[in-house]
């Protein structure tokens, strides 16, 4: 991803390979990544919210989501007939949506699906995560609550990937320091 950036801007600015443009372009990459991922992941505060409330939200996208709190039933898993499907689908008074379970690994995934998805099943839930639009609208979870406890969803390695651009933005900083 980073060289697609970086060959972007060395044609754009119709410049030769220089390693100081590439110094130059880690640290954008890096700091503009890290902006990115704070701004899709806000989660100071979760309104309660419908589901057709929600879908009625027009300005939303994987960047730009709707933190949000969904109390409903789970009345399903998301892919009918999968036996070991980690998603949901829930529903309130107002509607049904689909509900998104991401773990860093898909094998983490696969055995939550296998083993605890169906014990999920027509419960009363209190699902937190963010309303995201893509073909199909859905809320990524950050946690569901259940009377007899709560599971947590780390959704895509969010904190992991915040220290790795750190890191990459203070290679490239420090990187383009030894022209300096």
């Amino acid at each position: 991803m980073f060289f697609i950036f970086y060959n972007i801007i060395l044609t754009a600015m119709e410049l030769p390979y220089n390693d100081k443009y590439a110094a130059i372009s880690l640290a954008i990459y890096g700091i503009s990544s890290m902006i990115k991922n704070i701004y899709s992941y806000r989660s100071s505060y979760f309104p309660e919210m419908s589901i057709s409330a929600l879908l009625k939200k027009i300005k939303v996208s994987e960047v730009r989501p709707i933190p949000c709190k969904i109390k409903g039933t789970i009345i399903g898993k998301g892919i009918p007939g999968y036996i070991a499907s980690e998603d949901f689908i829930i529903k309130d008074e107002t509607g049904i949506l689909y509900v998104d379970y991401r773990q860093p690994l898909g094998l983490w995934e696969f055995f939550f699906g296998l083993f605890k998805a169906d014990g999920f099943i027509n419960k009363e839930v209190e699902v937190i995560g963010w309303y995201r639009r893509a073909p199909i609208p859905f809320i990524e979870i950050q946690s569901i609550k259940v009377v007899d406890g709560e599971i947590n969803s780390y959704s895509t390695f969010r904190y992991f990937q915040l220290v790795l651009f750190s890191i990459v933005s203070v290679g490239g900083l420090l990187w383009l320091g030894t022209y300096y």
